[in-house]
């Protein structure tokens, strides 16, 4: 017998509705409770475009009615005869309603099923849905809140987190019209470095000139060598090529930060300095040893303002620690950076480099200082950044939630204040396209990989490649919604079914 798919028009329901009808006495529920002849009749009109029915040797078998409006489609029953069960009569019509989803544009398909209904919240499930809640039906009965994601609004893959504090902070600064007097740069300077743990900094204009300053205080220059992560932005190996200095890259581990033993391999007497990133809101878990080294550690924490490594604040371990502030950081005072460090040499020579004006004499002098509006928004933005971590951990624990029983590989969760939330698979690129064409923002957390840059062999660089080629970056920042959550995991877990892409 061949089962045959077809849609549900006004003809079948004039003539064929005591077969329908049936059903109804005797089926799999999917949605919601039984009708009767008034309702079923009131229900169908109206509803042509999505409704379908399935049959076998023409007798109807099943049948399925769903309505759309706007972007959202709504599945209103899903009926399969019980005497015909297992035969995939089901995931017959659910398909077949997708692909019309599909046709229509549909961003979604949204319906309810009755929290008792065990068979057919598993069967969702299977199919890749994510449950969303609860509410109650007319009947007062409470049922699970379920949604296919087809494709969304734009979701953005980061996005700063500003608030009406944040607005009238910047505000207040711009209206007194004394927006660099560096008063305020000094406060933001004093608040920042007490909460990484250091006694002194130097607020800049980008992270990027916070890590060069560092180099410079540091006194390499050419001939110098310092060693850096190849899975890392390319802004540190910039940083070292302005310094004149020799880049020396390091593999790193599985969890992304710098391998301790590929770095061992590639000291020598020109090693002057390792620059450390804790690389996406995790910090390195061999932070200690490094620092056992005896070379300068220069902490790259543009990723991971706020973390912490065994109770203490990540930028406090090393000689020196740069901070980032960048729009899409942790916080953010649109750009900007710091410089932090214990020693009161440092501080000075940097102060001295970051002085450009009033000078007796000519010198060496950079104009990377941060202004006054900045530095008021780094404030508001520092006063609630346990808050923003606090979310971030949230979200990526639904996050886990949700993606536990998926294929793919989930980030580790101990000391991460995701700063991004990765995950790997063996599809990644396809999983970017997939994502980006429904309206999520996803990418690669690094564009590139440092030691392609420099022509060096991929086989030295073995964990490097495996993240790289392995890697997706998902959304995630304070303000994203549960919705925007579910909406994410959706689309990724229909690529998951589909091998990567629809």
């Amino acid at each position: 017998m061949e089962l045959i798919i077809e849609p549900l028009t006004k003809e079948h329901l004039e003539k064929r509705i005591n077969d329908l009808f049936e059903l109804e006495s005797d089926w799999t529920r999917v949605g919601e409770t039984s009708w009767n002849h008034e309702s079923f009749n009131l229900e169908l009109p109206g509803k042509w475009e999505l409704s379908l029915f399935a049959s076998l040797d023409q007798k109807i078998v099943g049948y399925a009615i769903a309505s759309y409006e706007g972007n959202i489609a709504r599945l209103n029953k899903l009926v399969v005869d019980n005497n015909f069960r297992r035969m995939g009569i089901a995931t017959r019509l659910w398909e077949s309603i997708l692909k019309k989803c599909r046709e229509i544009g549909a961003h979604s398909l949204e319906f309810k099923v009755l929290m008792d209904n065990y068979s057919a919240i598993e069967f969702y499930k299977n199919k890749k849905c994510i449950i969303n809640g609860t509410s109650q039906g007319t009947d007062g009965k409470d049922r699970h809140n379920v949604r296919y994601v087809f494709k969304t609004e734009i979701i953005r893959h980061s996005r700063p987190t500003i608030e009406e504090d944040d607005a009238k902070a910047v505000y207040d600064i711009l209206k007194s019209g004394n927006i660099n007097t560096k008063e305020i740069v000094s406060e933001f300077t004093g608040k920042f470095t007490n909460f990484v743990g250091k006694r002194f900094g130097a607020a800049t204009n980008s992270g990027t000139s916070a890590l060069y300053l560092a180099l410079r205080v540091l006194d390499i220059s050419e001939g110098d060598e310092v060693i850096i992560p190849s899975y890392v932005c390319e802004s540190v190996l910039n940083a070292v090529t302005y310094s004149k200095a020799t880049p020396v890259i390091a593999d790193i581990n599985p969890d992304y930060n710098l391998s301790f033993e590929d770095t061992q391999k590639k000291i020598n007497p020109k090693t002057k300095a390792i620059i450390l990133p804790h690389m996406f809101g995790s910090p390195s878990s061999e932070t200690e040893e490094f620092v056992k080294l005896g070379i300068p550690i220069i902490e790259d924490c543009a990723t991971s303002v706020g973390a912490e490594h065994n109770n203490q604040k990540v930028g406090s371990f090393g000689n020196i620690s740069i901070f980032s502030f960048y729009a899409t950081k942790v916080i953010t005072t649109g750009m900007g950076g710091m410089l932090a460090t214990d020693d009161p040499d440092v501080t000075e020579r940097v102060n001295d480099l970051l002085k450009h004006d009033n000078r007796t004499e000519l010198g060496e002098n950079y104009n990377y200082g941060m202004n006054d509006v900045q530095a008021a928004l780094g404030i508001t933005q520092l006063n609630k950044i346990d808050y923003f971590i606090d979310k971030r951990k949230e979200i990526a624990e639904i996050y886990g939630l949700l993606l536990k029983d998926s294929k793919f590989s989930l980030p580790n969760n101990s000391e991460n204040i995701f700063f991004r939330y990765i995950i790997k698979t063996d599809n990644a690129e396809k999983l970017i396209e997939n994502l980006r064409s429904r309206g999520i923002e996803a990418s690669r957390p690094v564009f590139i990989p440092l030691h392609r840059y420099l022509k060096l062999p991929d086989l030295d660089f073995p964990n490097t490649v495996s993240a790289y080629n392995e890697s997706v970056s998902i959304p995630i920042y304070p303000t994203m919604t549960k919705q925007e959550i579910y909406d994410t995991v959706g689309i990724m877990l229909n690529s998951e079914s589909n091998g990567g892409l629809e």
